[in-house]
């Protein structure tokens, strides 16, 4: 072989091998550039998280189907009495949340009265509500789950969660329509009255008029 003759074969193969270094650059570059088009694909796959954080509200609007329903929990106390030794309250239970239920008391589902009474001075109290409420005198007044002072309601122990149902399966009844007790009470008790209806009384919900009086 002769001098020009090798030349020419190794021009042909360096040509070759600069041709098979640009093609192996284009590919892996190319390969690259690619997965350009797949990361905005991932793009997509953002946007597609992103319809699912909207579906996230629309899944709140369907548990707001639930809010259809009977009102379960809420505020409590809801609402605070005077702390005098002789209190006239009028108020309602007429679509106020269901708080409280009493196997005793025979509540269930009905809106309940939970009003903080913060006792101004030691003695006897009488806890009364107005007649008349409901045909049938399903409605009353529990401030306790024992005769007596026995088991005082109160905030702390006994009112629900937001939102939660309190189980009260010892409470008793101090007063309702046509009746009413007394209790022995200490200055500085803060004391959780409730107020609600049997699920057999006709209305389960109404107005009422609660009377405190020290004797």
């Amino acid at each position: 072989m002769t001098y020009k003759t090798m030349l020419g074969v190794l021009s042909v193969a360096c040509a070759l091998a600069i041709g098979c270094g640009d093609d192996g650059g284009d590919l892996d570059g190319g390969g690259a550039t690619d997965a350009g088009p797949r990361t905005d694909g991932g793009g997509g796959g953002t946007d597609a998280g992103d319809d699912r954080v909207d579906a996230g509200p629309g899944g709140s609007d369907a548990g707001g189907g639930t809010d259809a329903g009977p009102p379960s929990g809420g505020t409590c106390p809801t609402a605070t009495l005077p702390s005098m030794t002789s209190v006239t309250y009028m108020g309602s239970t007429i679509g106020a949340p269901n708080l409280f239920e009493s196997d005793r008391l025979e509540w269930q589902g009905a809106g309940d009265a939970a009003l903080l009474y913060v006792v101004p001075e030691t003695g006897t109290y009488r806890f009364a509500m107005n007649d008349m409420l409901t045909t049938n005198g399903g409605c009353g007044i529990s401030v306790s789950d024992g005769v007596g002072d026995m088991g005082l309601h109160s905030v702390a122990e006994d009112c629900p969660a937001s939102g939660a149902v309190r189980q009260l399966p010892d409470a008793f009844f101090i007063a309702g329509e046509g009746f009413s007790d007394t209790i022995n009470l200490s200055a500085g008790t803060e004391l959780l009255v409730l107020v609600s209806c049997a699920y057999w009384s006709s209305p389960t919900e109404s107005d009422f008029t609660l009377m405190i009086t020290r004797e």
